[in-house]
């Protein structure tokens, strides 16, 4: 720890070994936030971080201390933040494979299988209790169709049946609930 023209530095002069935050916690040493100097990430309450900020518990951001424990994975975002946009970054390609998909993040543009002209989506793996997913078409010429649930692995509930994404505007967003892919809302913007 040092300072230098007024500010103040915690400094592991060490090649390649992390900063390590410990409190007592009652009598017992624990630790509460770790900076991995191998990947440049910053876990807290993860000893092992994954990614450039990994939390590990719940997450509570607000305007004033009015903040109660989300639980574990959880987000709770509360007050008047800012006015903005919520976004869930650019939309990932996925090519669907055997009339499924594997999803990794919130927004995905979906294509068929050999760029065929027509392709049936049956199945969407991935997702937890609660995860939001946005999916539309990555070609107006390549039509996916979304299949309402028939039985089987099928894990997509849908409440007007059936939905094709015939055109780059078309979209549709679910929830995942108890392992299945449950409808909120689908937008037929230039398709039939």
């Amino acid at each position: 720890i040092y300072v230098n023209t007024d500010d103040a530095y915690i400094k592991n002069v060490t090649q390649d070994k992390d900063i390590i935050f410990h409190i007592n916690d009652g009598g017992a040493d624990t630790e509460v936030m770790r900076i991995d100097a191998n990947v440049a990430y910053v876990g807290i309450g993860a000893s092992g971080p994954d990614t450039e900020l990994h939390i590990l518990g719940g997450l509570c951001v607000d305007t004033d201390s009015a903040c109660t424990d989300p639980g574990n994975g959880n987000v709770d975002i509360a007050g008047d933040l800012a006015t903005g946009l919520l976004s869930f970054g650019t939309s990932t390609e996925l090519t669907i494979s055997s009339d499924a998909i594997t999803v990794t993040r919130s927004f995905h543009k979906v294509d068929t299988e050999g760029d065929a002209a027509t392709d049936n989506l049956d199945v969407i793996n991935g997702g937890s209790d609660g995860d939001i997913l946005i999916l539309h078409t990555v070609n107006a010429a390549r039509d996916v169709t979304l299949i309402d649930r028939v039985g089987g692995d099928d894990n997509l509930l849908l409440a007007g049946g059936n939905f094709i994404l015939n055109s780059n505007q078309d979209s549709i967003t679910l929830i995942y609930e108890g392992g299945y892919w449950l409808e909120i809302s689908r937008s037929n913007n230039g398709g039939a």
